[in-house]
């Protein structure tokens, strides 16, 4: 029982630091896209629109990550959709309840250097969901596992 217990504390702790780790990853380089265009993001009011389609890329990302990392670990043969579906919905709850969407109320205080602004956002919005959905699935996994061995 208490072996169990430690599995499962340990099995969140690793995919919590994993999650992280990948979530900040996905998220510097796919910001890298839009910080190209981003004074002409700005400037035509798109910025609400290039948050949430960040957070919702990023979410699927992840999920289709950590269910393929399960998959690989566990052997398991669980659908990729349901990652990618669970990803999505997390890249909402992040982008409207946690971290919101990138704003700027006055044109006239963009400056030269905010080009690197999506970067610093997706990074943060992807720790945000990677530390959300691979404890998740791994945690998940990992109680199906045990209760699977002990029936």
């Amino acid at each position: 029982m208490i072996g169990n217990i430690l599995k499962i504390i340990a099995t969140l702790f690793i995919c919590y630091l994993i999650g992280l780790t990948f979530g900040f990853t996905f998220g510097i380089f796919l910001g890298g896209i839009p910080a190209l265009f981003f004074k002409e993001i700005v400037n035509s009011n798109q910025t609400v629109l290039l948050s949430i389609t960040l957070s919702l890329i990023l979410g699927g990302l992840l999920g289709l990550l950590a269910m393929q990392i399960v998959n690989k670990i566990f052997e398991a043969s669980d659908k990729p959709l349901i990652g990618i579906l669970l990803g999505i919905a997390i890249g909402f709850i992040v982008v409207f309840f946690v971290e919101g969407v990138i704003y700027f109320p006055d044109l006239e205080t963009f400056i030269e250097s905010m080009h690197i602004y999506p970067i610093f956002y997706s990074g943060s919005v992807g720790t945000y969901i990677g530390a959300i959905i691979f404890p998740i699935i791994g945690g998940t996994r990992v109680i199906r596992d045990i209760l699977a061995n002990n029936i």
